[in-house]
């Protein structure tokens, strides 16, 4: 009996000592995973997060079934979700959007490249997004004679809106984002990096849109197929837009692509990005 206990020892040391390491290979398996592949936002109805649609497309094309379609989308990952029709879209509104609060907006807005209130290409084709505010040369005098708004005329309807530029986001808005995930559903959006330049700059996290024009009803389906790869599926923001592009496909009129800005976050979840974000992004 005295000579078998050693032996016995052994034994049991090398049990403790197999548990303990397949104890902290579950538990490295399970941490590396959950870096690589963070859990989906789905969190509850009160958890605070906000996100909004600001719908000034509704202005002459209005869908019903995207506003249910997305709203549905956030609300299962835990977002209040505020919806603004072309009624609240306004210059002023932009002015004070940042301060809001929220953690992602679309933008189903008329967007492009315009001239400045003189006729001219203003320099860098820098990208503006509309408002239903009708054009008044009489308003917003400053804000047109110094480019950060100008006249706009939709490609559908023969009134002009005032739109904002780049300069406007930089110079005239109000607070900042909260690394706020941002979806510019409309045309040219990102034509050029300047509007999404200064929307990182104003504190958003990253800028998705298309890169030529597109129809409303191609960018409507696209644009909620893209939320639930960002929301239900949790896909990073490359995979969620290279999905997008392979199952939805380019524009069909114009052939438009989905893009993203800046490149080096497109390896990001929407949930890093925005909501679990606690330091700088780089």
């Amino acid at each position: 009996m005295v000579k078998r206990w050693p032996r016995q020892k052994k034994l049991r040391d090398l049990i403790e000592y197999s548990i303990l390491i397949a104890v902290c290979g579950t538990f490295l398996i399970t941490t590396l995973n959950f870096v690589i592949n963070p859990p989906p936002i789905h969190v509850s109805e009160d958890s605070g997060l906000k996100a909004a649609i600001v719908d000034q497309l509704s202005v002459t094309q209005p869908n019903q079934a995207f506003i249910e379609g997305a709203t549905s989308v956030l609300k299962r990952a835990g977002f209040h979700v505020d919806i603004y029709d072309w009624t609240s879209v306004t210059v002023d509104f932009y002015r004070e959007l940042p301060s809001k609060g929220y953690k992602l907006i679309i933008f189903r807005t008329h967007s492009g490249i315009l001239m400045n209130a003189s006729g001219h290409p203003i320099p860098g084709n820098p990208v503006f997004l509309f408002t239903a505010e009708e054009y008044h040369p009489d308003r917003h005098t400053w804000l047109l004679l110094t480019d950060q708004v100008a006249p706009a005329n939709p490609w559908d309807i023969e009134k002009f809106y005032f739109a904002i530029s780049p300069k406007f986001v930089r110079e005239t808005m109000n607070g900042r984002f909260q690394d706020t995930v941002i979806i510019i559903a409309g045309c040219h959006g990102l034509y050029s990096t300047t509007l999404a330049e200064a929307l990182i700059e104003r504190g958003a996290s990253i800028v998705i849109s298309w890169d030529k024009g597109v129809l409303a009803p191609y960018m409507d389906g696209a644009t909620v197929f893209l939320l639930n790869k960002l929301l239900t599926e949790n896909e990073t923001v490359a995979q969620s837009v290279e999905d997008t592009i392979e199952t939805i496909g380019p524009d069909p009129a114009e052939g438009a692509v989905l893009r993203y800005y800046p490149a080096e976050r497109g390896s990001q979840t929407a949930w890093r990005l925005s909501v679990a974000s606690t330091t700088p992004l780089t």
